[in-house]
């Protein structure tokens, strides 16, 4: 049965692909599934993955150091798609998105609350003074420093609870299986576009498949670690979509700022954002699960 589910799309994948011959049992060359840039997202994340594990295992304060990093570099993303070449915008949003995350998990709130403050007053005369684009520019940036910003510092808050560890790798893994799924299903099985005005390369069922496998490898994960039922259950089905969600929100962003990729710090992935949009949404959704079911 599964061989008569795969030949099919393979088949089909294969007739969009120029200069590809479709007989009844032709092949389609697996980088041509996965995507040219396979290789480089794989050394990728062969180097990637492991310190991420290795972080997430030994916990506070090296986690909560991370995961202020990924915060910076996603800052300076972020700020060179709304206003390439600007240091003051650049400093603007990577302090503000640093200093929420650190208060988020610290008692440093008051003194973020103040950072948070100048940026809004500093912030809104510079984009005033730039002109053009003020308020799409003030926005972008406020919103996304308290986004990103707001994310990390909840991972970090989740890495501290007694069940940290296990939770954190569930999220990771929900959210991986998410995203390459949901990719390699479109590629095999894509025929219904999801968001073609946001994203047209996604399909709804590379998203559906990506979702299921997301929750199943989240799902099992956690029982695995000793997690109850119901919170496995409804945290995996709400991380995984939430995973998705915050993957075409950054395409709405990136769409609206007129940019591909957030950057290329990331060999196959593009940017920090890039990689971790699903993340960003999901963290806040996970932390919020968490809390109402106790």
């Amino acid at each position: 049965m599964l061989h008569q589910m795969i030949r099919p799309a393979a088949v089909r994948y294969a007739e969009s692909v120029p200069g590809q011959k479709t007989g009844e049992y032709s092949v389609v060359p697996i980088r041509q599934v996965l995507g040219r840039d396979i290789i480089p997202r794989v050394v990728t994340g062969l180097i990637g993955v492991p310190i991420i594990l290795f972080l997430t295992y030994v916990g506070a304060p090296l986690f909560n150091l991370g995961a202020s990093l990924l915060g910076l570099l996603g800052g300076l993303e972020l700020a060179h798609m709304i206003r390439p070449a600007q240091p003051l915008m650049t400093l603007l949003v990577t302090v503000a998105i640093v200093m929420i995350a650190t208060a988020v998990w610290s008692n440093m709130l008051p003194i973020a609350l103040v950072v948070l403050l100048v940026f809004v007053i500093v912030g809104l005369i510079d984009s005033i003074r730039q002109r053009r684009n003020f308020l799409r520019d003030y926005s972008y940036a406020l919103g996304g420093a308290l986004y990103v910003g707001l994310s990390m510092g909840l991972l970090s808050l989740i890495r501290a609870d007694a069940n940290g560890m296990l939770l954190i790798y569930m999220l990771l893994i929900n959210n991986w299986f998410t995203d390459s799924f949901a990719m390699i299903g479109g590629r095999l099985w894509g025929k219904h576009k999801l968001a073609p005005t946001i994203s047209p390369a996604k399909t709804i069922e590379g998203a559906a498949f990506g979702m299921t496998m997301g929750f199943i490898g989240g799902f099992t994960l956690g029982l695995a670690g000793g997690l109850p039922l119901r919170t496995a259950l409804v945290a995996n089905i709400f991380v995984a979509i939430a995973t998705l969600a915050g993957d075409l929100i950054e395409s709405l962003v990136k769409r609206h700022l007129h940019v591909k990729d957030s950057g290329s710090i990331l060999p196959g992935h593009g940017g920090i954002l890039d990689r971790v949009d699903g993340t960003l949404l999901a963290a806040p959704t996970l932390f919020l699960v968490l809390t109402l079911l106790g």
